[in-house]
């Protein structure tokens, strides 16, 4: 997955327009807002900052590929990810 990440963010920056495309994704798509510890956060920011994109990419881009990851090999038991009780 960390190969894949400077290639997502190469693609998406390389979109024609890509200036207006932020702005639409801003203004129509759903937002997410979530705490994350600061040493994650730190993590992200360096991402972006040596691939020139935002944290907004990286984060959409990580969340991309752990869904896809997720829908081709199943829950495992060294996710983390605990299920809600109820």
């Amino acid at each position: 997955m960390a190969d894949s990440v400077p290639a997502a963010i190469g693609q998406l920056k390389a979109l024609p327009g890509n200036e207006e495309c932020e702005i639409w994704r801003n203004n129509l798509l759903p937002r997410m807002v979530f705490r994350v510890n600061p040493e994650l956060r730190r993590d992200i920011q360096q991402i972006a900052d040596e691939e020139q994109g935002t944290i907004t990419q990286v984060c959409e881009m990580l969340l991309h590929e752990g869904v896809e990851g997720y829908k081709k090999e199943g829950p495992s038991s060294s996710s983390g990810c605990r299920k809600a009780e109820g």
